[in-house]
């Protein structure tokens, strides 16, 4: 009956989308005429910016300047925008703007870029229509809907992007099939290393300092090494404030499912006696209890969590200097009923639709928990070299402290089962010439070096050995953009030395080391047929070494409550990954889609064994660290409608299709086939008022019914549809911004189990969640 609701519910919005046009289309005709036209120029020079991009954030629409500078974008309707260029070599700038008549003239002053780093750089364009390799972005009122979200649940949204979850507090992003050590996450510009081999270890970075967060989905080999099989996360804080003055947000949250809060603040200011100089701290804090499935409640789910960041940062035109530390700490509960006595309640359990264990809703979190620390210390300068370009030079230093604590006898459960500890450094040079004609381009090294220990204590085998890991790469990038073409190519060597410290059967201290190298390039085009559409295909080859996990793992592994065997045989993966993307920016209709291909040689999964293992500390499946040559290829597509005044109707979906080409047979733990709509009334003119909205959807999982037959503990979920409701507003609260905000996910309380969810052998995923969000601005910057 509750499905037979949602499917009425989405045919009605259906019909009102294909209805409403019908009416109201001729009333609009005469609101959505009007046009922005502008120039582009350098700022010192006052030449025209060749392929500069202007986007209007709000509608997803853009147009790239000719020869001359200058572009147009027709047919917008009345209203105010967000007008954002940007082209790689300068600084982004931003005009806000309001369309009210025949058209406006916006001009653009672009000066030479002086950020801290040109991986961001490089990131914040290929967001833009520019760049051969699709990218999503999340930011704005898109991010502001998802503040309260792990990072992984807030990408979830994107085209392309789900997740990979180990109950309801812990979530890594996955993009088209690939995750872990395949996904390589910039945090701040620093790339961000812990100990993410584990499907529980959810990345340690606060969502809440990011201004942007860009998901680039190529193989990103060639900018970022090792690693970016599947594509790159930058979670991008705004710019330091050059100018005086000061100013802040404060958000807080409250969500039902959990009866959690959230408190997150932040400061930043300009002085006034040296003008470059800025600074900002900012902090966050979590409380939730247990979780709740629709039927029953999610015992020993809790999470606590304080983090905190600040930066320092002098800069002017043409050098800049700049410091950025942050500390992550949580405390996560891991679901009590995953950790069995007995091969028989094991048994049980796997087949029960209920835990075995459910107690009454608390705040404290009790063993199996997780308890992790993560420091990072970034410091980057750069300089304008005349004759050469711009100059960047980085380190980056980080600490991660991973606990996770079973349920032991003898009173030694306040004992760590497993203590690591992992340093890492980080050393990044990139020189990125001046333009010359139609060609821009960057060169560069990286060198990383880490330590990784695992910490006297226990009284427990290490699940890991200790090891330490050196690696260096270099590349170069070059770019050849005109009117209507852009062409970008690029090549990469790297060099990874691994040595591990363990010891083998007979007790014996061994120190196996590894010495792996690589060559990666990549090709690709752009496409601008016309202001409507553009075409971009890129081919890319990346790489990436066995963890020490995947090599050595030996014994439990608390957080999924599995057994996990490593295999020291294990080759370096090879991709091979092609991505065409066609966008289309009509006056009412936008539609993006693409097709991907990835052809990985020896594709390292866990698999799972035939038969669980019974220990001492209690029963748990085994999985196997195996490799065969794999085939992912799929699709993404997404479509914008505007139906009519401030209606807006959105459709997303994203297929996978993969394949074990040794075995002929289907890959394991593979997204679903995924659908998504939604439609979002938004008044355009709210008097007093801003940005209110209302927003209604539907997700529907397909079952994955493309999995290996008789592997897996148990069978794929069955499929399943969420409603979910959105809502915003903002108005003016003593002179300043305040911004409220209610999200109602899974409204209708649906009992489902995610295939990616990897406690899913023992229980549902999360019922209904209400969560309330407000968010007020204070102060000013000049």
């Amino acid at each position: 009956m509750r499905k037979a609701g949602i499917y009425i519910l989405i045919l009605v919005t259906l019909v009102c989308t294909l209805l409403v046009p019908h009416r109201v289309l001729a009333q609009m005709a005469s609101d959505c005429h009007y046009t922005v036209r502008g120039e582009i120029r350098e700022m010192e020079s006052g030449i025209p910016v060749l392929g500069a991009t202007v986007y209007i954030r709000e509608l997803g629409r853009g147009a790239v300047a000719d020869p001359d500078g200058k572009y147009t974008i027709p047919n917008l309707c009345a209203g105010d925008y967000t007008m954002i260029c940007q082209h790689l070599g300068y600084h982004a700038d931003t005009i806000l703007i309001h369309v009210h008549e025949g058209f406006i003239q916006c001009n653009f002053t672009l000066a030479e870029a002086d950020i801290q780093l040109n991986a961001v750089v490089i990131a914040g364009e290929r967001a833009l229509p520019l760049a051969s390799q699709p990218a999503a972005e999340l930011t704005g009122q898109e991010l502001q809907n998802t503040r309260g979200l792990t990072l992984g649940e807030s990408l979830r949204g994107l085209t392309g992007v789900n997740s990979i979850q180990t109950g309801p507090a812990v979530s890594k992003p996955v993009i088209h099939g690939l995750h872990g050590n395949r996904i390589l996450i910039l945090n701040n510009g620093i790339r961000q290393e812990g100990q993410q081999w584990g499907a529980e270890h959810a990345p340690e970075i606060d969502p809440f300092i990011a201004r942007r967060i860009t998901v680039v989905k190529g193989a990103a080999g060639v900018r970022y090494g090792a690693d970016a099989i599947g594509g790159v996360i930058l979670v991008e804080p705004a710019p330091l404030p050059v100018h005086a003055g000061t100013r802040g947000e404060l958000n807080l949250i409250g969500y039902s499912n959990g009866w959690g809060g959230i408190t997150s603040g932040q400061v930043e200011g300009g002085s006034r006696r040296l003008e470059g100089l800025g600074w900002r701290l900012q902090g966050t804090l979590k409380r939730a209890g247990d979780a709740r499935a629709a039927n029953y409640l999610l015992s020993n789910t809790g999470v606590s969590e304080a983090n905190f960041s600040g930066g320092l940062g002098y800069r002017k035109n043409k050098y800049g200097l700049e410091a950025f530390i942050s500390h992550f700490r949580t405390n996560t509960g891991i679901l009590r009923s995953a950790h069995i006595g007995n091969l028989s309640d094991l048994e049980r359990a796997l087949q029960s639709p209920r835990p075995w264990y459910i107690r009454d809703f608390t705040y404290q979190i009790d063993n199996p928990r997780q308890a992790i620390n993560h420091s990072l210390l970034k410091i980057s300068g750069f300089a304008v070299v005349p004759a050469l370009g711009t100059f960047t030079l980085q380190y980056g230093g980080q600490i991660n402290n991973r606990q996770e604590f079973d349920i032991r006898r003898g009173g030694r459960s306040n004992r760590p089962a497993l203590d690591l500890q992992l340093f890492t450094h980080t050393l990044d040079a990139v020189l990125e010439h001046k333009p010359v004609r139609r060609f821009s381009g960057s060169a560069g090294v990286n060198l990383l070096y880490q330590d990784n220990n695992n910490l006297p204590g226990t009284g427990v085998t290490p699940l890991i050995p200790n090891y330490n890991s050196f690696g260096a790469g270099a590349f170069a990038t070059e770019k050849w953009s005109t009117e209507k073409w852009t062409l970008e190519g690029g090549i990469r060597y790297d060099y990874r030395y691994l040595q591990a410290q363990r010891f083998n059967g007979v007790n014996q201290l061994v120190k196996p080391d590894f010495h792996f190298r690589n060559l990666s390039a990549t090709a690709g085009a752009v496409f601008y047929a016309s202001e409507r559409w553009n075409f971009k295909t890129n081919l890319g080859t990346a790489w990436r070494p066995p963890n020490v996990s995947e090599l050595y793992s030996q014994g439990l592994h608390h957080g999924l409550g599995a057994i996990e065997e490593g295999n020291e045989n294990l080759q370096t993966e090879r991709a091979l990954k092609w991505i065409s993307t066609v966008n289309y920016t009509g006056t009412r209709l936008s539609f993006e889609g693409s097709l991907h291909y990835n052809r990985i040689n020896d594709y390292i999964y866990l698999e799972p064994d035939a038969e669980p293992r019974l220990t001492i500390r209690g029963a748990f499946p085994v999985f196997r660290y195996t490799q065969t040559d794999a085939r992912l290829m799929g699709t993404d597509a997404a479509l914008a409608y505007q139906v009519g005044s401030g209606l807006t109707f959105r459709s997303r979906a994203s297929l996978i299709r993969a394949r074990d080409m040794v075995r002929n047979n289907f890959l394991i733990f593979i997204p679903a086939d995924r659908f998504e709509s939604s439609l979002t009334y938004r008044k355009e003119k709210p008097g007093k008022l801003s940005d209110a909205f209302l927003t209604i959807g539907a997700v529907n999982v397909r079952h994955q019914n493309r999995t290996p037959e008789g592997v897996d503990y148990a069978n794929a979920p069955d499929s399943y549809m969420l409603l979910n409701l959105q809502g915003g507003i903002t108005f003016t609260a003593a002179g300043r911004p305040l911004t409220i905000g209610l999200t109602v996910s899974n409204a209708l309380n649906t009992a489902y189990r995610d295939y990616l969810n990897r406690l899913r052998y023992y229980a549902d995923d999360v019922g209904r969640n209400v969560m309330l969000r407000l968010k007020y601005e204070f102060g000013k910057i000049q």
